[in-house]
């Protein structure tokens, strides 16, 4: 099919995209068994699985992460042998990638939000994968959460200089402000700043939040794209999920983990503030 310009998805389009992404988290799943890669389900994925034994009903995509060592694998791996109809996207590989994550793209799609139009970048339909990593025990967690808000900060700036168009909830209170600033943020983050040297800061930051920390020092997981840090009892070793038609590794305890991402996940947002990631341009190719 051709291209679709999308603000609110269709019922149709939805529930055919969460099939598609339920597919992409399978074919990951079974690369990462077969080369041993440990992986959990996160955010949004993570709440869908433990409120809903699956998508949140408008969610538009999957989240997984991966403490440092397995992303740095998984990235390897899958990058230079990626199962069939699927390529692996970092800035490291990705010309005017804004995300200091990894994308896993279901090739022969189109999945153009107006940050990839703004900046030339060519997206696909994706799954994210998340680097986390252990927390250096000298530091307070006070201490950790100011790192991570630090690297916030510049993958913020990143984001802002591919596009004078910020995603911003047509809820938002602040929105008018938040587009203004976005707006005008954008060309002098351009013209000043530039790409390599924004990710050099965010991954100078992490280095340092990071430095020491191990699977057996550590009380604490940093999850930077969260704005936060876990307790590692919390997050490892991976519990067994039901997530739609499958079982997939979650969080050790989703309770405690959830609630440290979401507060009182169990309760469903109002309507207005339920977010998706509805692109201007959806395309299923000839899936």
């Amino acid at each position: 099919m051709g291209d679709v310009i999308v603000s609110v998805y269709e019922p149709e389009q939805l529930e055919k995209l969460q099939s598609i992404e339920l597919d992409m988290l399978k074919v990951v799943d079974a690369f990462c068994r077969e080369h041993e890669i440990t992986y959990v389900l996160i955010a949004g994925t993570a709440l869908g699985a433990a409120r809903h034994q699956g998508f949140i009903p408008w969610d538009d995509d999957i989240d997984i992460a991966m403490m440092r060592d397995d992303f740095e694998r998984f990235c390897a791996l899958f990058e230079s042998n990626p199962p069939g109809g699927f390529s692996l996207h970092t800035h490291n590989n990705t010309q005017h990638f804004p995300y200091m994550f990894a994308k896993v793209y279901r090739e022969g799609t189109r999945f153009m939000a107006q940050e990839c139009i703004d900046s030339g970048l060519e997206s696909c339909i994706y799954l994210d994968v998340y680097p986390f990593d252990y927390v250096d025990p000298a530091l307070s967690r006070e201490e950790a959460q100011a790192l991570i808000d630090k690297a916030m900060f510049w993958q913020r700036m990143l984001y802002m200089g591919s596009t004078p168009h910020p995603a911003v909830p047509p809820t938002d209170a602040h929105r008018r402000v938040k587009l203004a600033v976005g707006f005008l943020g954008h060309y002098v983050t351009k013209a000043l700043l530039s790409e390599k040297w924004l990710q050099q800061k965010f991954d100078d930051v992490i280095a340092r939040l990071s430095k020491g920390g191990s699977s057996s020092s550590s009380s604490l997981v940093a999850c930077p794209q969260d704005e936060t840090c876990v307790l590692v009892r919390d997050l490892l070793p991976p519990s067994s999920m039901k997530f739609e038609d499958g079982e997939f590794p979650g969080p050790h305890d989703p309770d405690a983990f959830l609630a440290s991402i979401f507060g009182d996940w169990r309760q469903l947002p109002p309507e207005g503030k339920r977010k998706t990631h509805a692109p201007v341009i959806l395309d299923f190719g000839d899936l």
